[in-house]
């Protein structure tokens, strides 16, 4: 997982164009309850792989990618875990795809920022800020915090090798 810089002093994860295939099934594994659910909600194999690809990106990078930035290698492996074949080009027009964001965000327990959430962060980057000086150790603490997607933690885990305080 590569991390970059845009014209800010935030760190943004960012999935590389050639990702390696362990990484691949680690970020984007596809658990038959998400299969079930998706299948459930939609009809063609191509938009299938698009949700669960937008799935795994939220999940992955706390944000939801565009489908023209994933490496073909994600997308195949999705398609493969969804039993469809992989699409030519991953297209959703603007209301489908904010419709399965809405949807997704849902799914996760994703919830508006509010005080309670702001009160989390800031006792997590505190305790997190005590053990680690590292910005992106931070910034994937407050995420986990924020997004409420607790199964995020392991991954950043393993991406990162971290123990993430969450309480």
């Amino acid at each position: 997982m590569q991390h970059s810089a845009v014209a800010s002093p935030i760190v943004y994860p960012q999935l590389p164009k050639n990702i390696d295939p362990d990484d691949i099934a680690t970020f984007f594994a596809v658990s038959q309850q998400d299969k079930e659910w998706v299948k459930s909600l939609t009809y063609s194999g191509d938009t299938r792989v698009a949700f669960l690809c937008l799935l795994g990106g939220f999940q992955s990078l706390g944000y939801f990618p565009n489908l023209s930035d994933l490496s073909p290698c994600v997308i195949k492996h999705i398609a493969e875990a969804a039993d469809a074949d992989t699409p030519l080009l991953l297209l959703l027009n603007k209301r489908t795809l904010y419709r399965h964001h809405r949807k997704i965000r849902r799914y996760l327990g994703v919830t508006a920022w509010n005080k309670e959430s702001r009160h989390k962060t800031l006792k997590t980057m505190g305790k997190t800020a005590v053990t680690r000086s590292n910005l992106t150790s931070m910034f994937c603490a407050s995420a986990v915090i924020r997004f409420g997607v607790y199964h995020q933690v392991q991954r950043c885990q393993k991406s990162l090798k971290l123990r993430i305080p969450i309480n």
